[in-house]
Order: structure tokens, then sequence, then C-alpha cells
């Protein structure tokens, strides 16, 4: 018997169909299979896991991204503020900037100034910037924090340094007190000027408050403007806080008074003073 050996033409031909002939079986095994309840189940699990393992992360930055824009925008309109309040030398309070050199530190450099407080909001964020402009006219008022329900008049003491006051009153030039807002609360003209003999403060002046200030318009701007030479024009502000009463009561007539130490006036038994709404 004589075996005859095929050609590897031949091998190879054969091999090329048996393939052929499964790929073309395959889609119409799928087409006629589809997909198990089972197989469609599991999917939709890793899809609803991938969801739930992401959808955090994607909130995350965007709420980041959004802060960032907010605490940005918040910065730049403070850092413009800041800016005219530094040209027109608008300051809040009285501040000293204390310098000191030396191994031991034993030299001091005091540099008196105002503070220059800005601070806004956007949104969740909020920027604020502080910063001192040397040598100008600071005010500091005494009181600087009242009750709510406060005495009316309310004398107010001011004490300033590098101003000049009488010259403020003989210009007829009014004490202002803006909300914080903004709003124009009243004005009111300097009743007393006296100079001090004090190593902080050049001169005290004195006007009256005659409106109910509120805790809901606090922190007020206090503001004095006046002239030192043609068209040039000076404006000092302090800032007066007014916080909530510590306990009222309600009397005939219903009257309200405040007391601002309940704990003291309990003890001593005197007479709670206020102002009756």
């Amino acid at each position: 018997m004589v075996i005859k050996k095929l050609p590897e033409e031949f091998y190879i031909m054969g091999f090329l169909k048996i393939v052929r002939d499964k790929i073309k079986k395959i889609p119409t095994i799928l087409s006629n299979r589809g997909f198990t309840f089972i197989e469609v189940l599991v999917a939709l699990t890793i899809l609803i896991v991938i969801v739930f393992a992401f959808t955090p992360l994607l909130v995350g930055s965007i709420n980041r991204i959004h802060f960032a824009g907010d605490k940005s925008e918040a910065l730049y309109e403070g850092q413009s503020e800041m800016e005219v309040d530094i040209a027109e030398r608008r300051t809040i309070d009285g501040y000293e900037l204390v310098f000191t050199y030396g191994d031991n530190e034993d030299t001091e450099i005091v540099v008196p100034g105002g503070l220059v407080d800005v601070e806004k909001t956007k949104g969740d964020a909020s920027a604020w910037l502080r910063g001192l402009v040397p040598f100008v006219p600071t005010i500091n008022l005494y009181p600087s924090l009242i009750i709510e329900g406060h005495e009316t008049p309310l004398k107010m003491s001011v004490l300033g340094r590098e101003t000049d006051f009488e010259l403020a009153k003989s210009n007829n030039r009014r004490f202002i007190i803006y909300d914080r807002h903004g709003n124009k609360v009243e004005e009111q003209l300097i009743t007393s000027v006296s100079n001090l003999e004090d190593d902080v403060y050049d001169q005290e002046a004195e006007f009256n408050i005659t409106k109910n200030l509120t805790n809901y318009g606090s922190p007020y701007i206090i503001s004095l403007t006046w002239e030192i030479e043609d068209e040039i024009e000076v404006t000092t502000r302090g800032r007066l806080k007014v916080k909530l009463p510590y306990a009222l009561a309600v009397g005939e007539g219903q009257r309200i008074w405040i007391s601002p130490n309940a704990r003291e006036t309990w003890r001593e038994k005197t007479q709670i003073t206020g102002t009756g709404q």
C-alpha cells in the first residue's frame, strides 16, 4: 500500500475553511442565544456600583470648582475695594504696627496708622483683607460696643489721633452713622471738643446718638469728614457694634426694659433701665 503525501497547500486550505465556517456561525449563535436574566442583572449591578462610586467625586469636584470661583471673585472685589480705601485714606480703627530689630529685639519702631478692613462674601466663600495706612487721622469710639435697647440720646466719645475736630466743628461737619448695608442712619453735630495730653490720642470729641440702633444693622460705621486744604478732605471712620440684650422684661402698658447684665441687676435688685417700645 502506497501512501501519497499531500502538498502543504491542501492542509492550509482545509484549516482556513474550518476557521471560516466557525466564524460564520458566531453571529448566528449570539443572535439566537441573546442575554440571560443573570447576565443583565450582573451588568446593571456593575453599572450601579460605578455610578455610586463616581457620583460623589463628580459632585464634590463641581462644588469645589464653584467654591474656588466664588473665592476668586470675592478676593478680586475685596482687593479692589481695599485699593480704593487706601487711595482715599479711609480707615476703620487706630492701630500701631510694631517692628523689632536686633539679636535681642531691643530696637523697636512703632508705625501709627489706621486699619483698612474689607470683607466680601460670594456664595459660600468669603474673603477678608486687612491693611495698614500709616500716619493718617484715626478715631476710636467709646463705647465701641452697645446693647440693643440702649438709652437715647446716647453720648458718644470719640478719641482722635492726627485729627482736627475743632476745624470740623467750626465748619459744622457732622458725624454720619451708616449701618452695615451702607444706609445712612443719622447725622449729628459735634457737641464738644477738647485737646488731650496723651501719648496716643490728640483730641476728644463728643456727639449724641438719637436713633435706636439694632443688632440687625451692626456693625455701624461712624464717619467724620473735614477739609484740610482747598478741595482736599480727610475722612475718619470708627466701628460701633450693637449686641442683643442679655435679659428683658415686659411691664405695664407693653413697655420693654432691657438689661445688659441680668446677673448684676438681679443681685443688686436695682431697677432695670431701658427704652420702652
